[in-house]
């Protein structure tokens, strides 16, 4: 079977690459498969070539220890996540072929394990060759040495992810009873026990710690108490699995890679000694898979998964009125029905993390709570320059529809600015959300910078020029959309490779060009409204407020006459000539 299913996967992998260098006669993909490669080049390549000589060898070593503890304390929440909570039901998911033609065969439970990781085995290589020729530097071990470890490294953990997976499928899954509990426990007894070693090892070196942020010499300090006999033992797997990246010769580095690889085989018995109907779960999760992936393609994730809840639309829609307010009414349902309750958790629970580590950090909740708000506020402005790439529902989602779209019953102006709205709502939303943490937090904190005069005009010109900096914004990027739908991501799918990446990177230096120079009337303008309001209400934040409803109007006028243009294009474009008709 070994044989069979290697042939499989190298067939799959030869057509796709075949495929890939085939779209290359199109300048489109040719383009933007230079652009994707220089910027790789300039991320790897240039370090492959030659180190930086202005970097001395104990800020290299310190660099490399921070690293590795990063990265080990990343691998041991994410593995701690696997246990308690259960992995990605996407390890144990086929592709619908598979499916069609595996599950029917004799093929055994451990048979479609072992092809399941042979498959994975492709992309642990790959990312594996990436990372070794950045991490290479023309310093430290060879690159096929360095390759190795990590592709052990990443093996092992995609193992133990399949095997995570599985003993929670086997506990939580209606099947499971005290068979399950039977075979499982004692895993699941060292690894809780584990967690509650290091995060109590953690908890009674909290004042050393704290000592050695203020000292600057946490890095070390950190790895002292990480070495310590609980959570070395704790830790000693992912020790073991980065014990060849640490190496400094060859044979070190073999020594060290025979237990890392050991470690790595015997992960295989382990999964298949896993108590669980590996076939019904695994069907199950690619049904899922299925269904999102359609849903996607029907329409950004607004269909509902079979089995789960629909949420209900963002706000109720009248039967009558103007029919714009349908097409906005329709793009907030979609982006509100992407959302997911574990994201706004989540970034509940990072915001708690980063201010008790503040707290802990500085020794004050002043400071802790400066800390937060700065965060907010750089994420909200953060968002004013990528949230137009970032949040897309608007027409180039709907852009693929484009024959439906040409047949209702309004102006293409209309059309465009309906569209347009619901993403810009959402943007200027999701920024005031951030701006009013950033401005809670800096209330009632002395600071000399943002006084609560400051904070009050800055919070102003925020409600005046956001909305309208968002509404260009959008407005751009749907235009590129419309002009060139050949150079920009349509619809739901998120196509991959270096091309892909290549072509993301020509669309942003594009757009944010454009908008530069659009933005160029509005400064001007809001500077002189500035200075006349500097005249009569004098030098302060009332000012800034006139230069920036100054600048709002003349976005405004800009944005207007945008949509006008676009509104022509779009009701001249034809969808089967630009190929983004339903059927292309």
């Amino acid at each position: 079977m070994i044989g069979i299913f290697w042939y499989y996967l190298s067939c799959t992998v030869r057509n796709r690459t075949a495929h890939q260098l085939r779209r290359l006669s199109n300048p489109r993909y040719a383009v933007a498969l230079l652009i994707g490669v220089g910027y790789f080049w300039l991320v790897i390549g240039r370090g492959l070539v030659r180190g930086d000589p202005d970097v001395s060898s104990q800020a290299r070593a310190d660099i490399g220890l921070m690293a590795q503890m990063v990265f080990t304390l990343f691998f041991a929440a994410s593995i701690a996540k696997w246990w308690l909570f259960g992995g990605s039901r996407l390890a144990l998911a086929f592709t619908p072929a598979e499916v069609q033609f595996l599950f029917p065969a004799p093929v055994a439970r451990s048979q479609l394990i072992l092809f399941k990781l042979l498959r994975s085995q492709f992309v642990a290589l790959f990312s594996a060759g990436l990372l070794a020729l950045w991490m290479s530097a023309g310093r430290g071990l060879a690159f096929p040495m360095r390759m190795i470890s990590l592709w052990i490294l990443f093996s092992t953990l995609g193992l133990h992810q399949l095997g995570a997976t599985l003993v929670h499928e086997s506990v939580t899954s209606a099947g499971g009873g005290r068979l399950a509990w039977r075979r499982n426990g004692l895993p699941i007894a060292i690894v809780v026990a584990a967690i509650a070693g290091v995060a109590w090892t953690l908890f009674g070196a909290r004042e050393e710690l704290r000592a050695a942020v203020q000292n600057q010499s946490l890095i070390h300090t950190l790895d002292a108490v990480l070495h310590r006999p609980i959570p070395r033992a704790a830790l000693f797997p992912i020790h073991i699995l980065f014990a060849p990246l640490r190496a400094g010769g060859v044979g070190e580095w073999f020594m060290a890679t025979l237990p890392a690889l050991a470690l790595m085989i015997a992960h295989y018995p382990w999964v298949l000694w896993s108590d669980v109907a590996f076939e019904d779960a695994a069907l199950d999760a690619t049904a899922k898979r299925v269904a999102r992936l359609a849903a996607l393609r029907r329409r950004g994730a607004v269909q509902p998964v079979t089995g789960k809840k629909v949420s209900r639309a963002a706000f109720r829609l009248s039967p009558t009125g103007r029919p714009e307010v349908a097409i906005v009414w329709k793009n907030l349902t979609a982006f509100s029905r992407t959302l997911r309750t574990q994201t706004f958790v989540l970034l509940i629970v990072l915001l708690a993390l980063v201010y008790v580590v503040a707290t802990f950090a500085a020794g004050s909740a002043d400071k802790a709570r400066m800390v937060i708000g700065a965060v907010s506020l750089a994420w909200g402005g953060l968002l004013a320059v990528a949230g137009p790439m970032w949040i897309r529902n608007d027409l180039r989602q709907d852009l693929p529809q484009l024959e439906i779209l040409r047949v209702w019953p309004l102006r293409g102006a209309s059309i465009v600015a309906a569209e347009l709205t619901a993403s810009t709502i959402v943007l200027t939303v999701m920024q005031f959300a951030a701006l009013l943490v950033g401005f809670l937090m800096f209330r009632g904190v002395p600071s000399e910078t943002f006084t609560p005069a400051v904070r009050g005009w800055l919070a102003v010109f925020a409600v005046i020029f956001l909305p309208v900096l968002n509404a260009m914004a959008m407005t751009i990027h749907n235009g590129a959309a419309l002009l060139f739908p050949a150079w920009v991501k349509l619809g739901s799918e998120r196509p991959g490779g270096i091309e892909a990446t290549g072509q993301g990177i020509l669309t942003t230096v594009a757009t944010s060009l454009t908008l530069a120079v659009m933005l160029i009337p509005p400064l001007l303008v809001g500077t002189a409204g500035a200075w006349v309001g500097s005249l009569a209400l004098g030098r302060g934040g009332a000012a800034l407020a006139v230069g920036a409803a100054a600048a709002a109007v003349v976005t405004g006028v800009e944005v207007g006459f945008l949509l006008r243009q676009l509104g022509v294009v779009f009701e001249r474009t034809d969808p089967s000539a630009a190929g983004i008709g339903a059927g292309g």
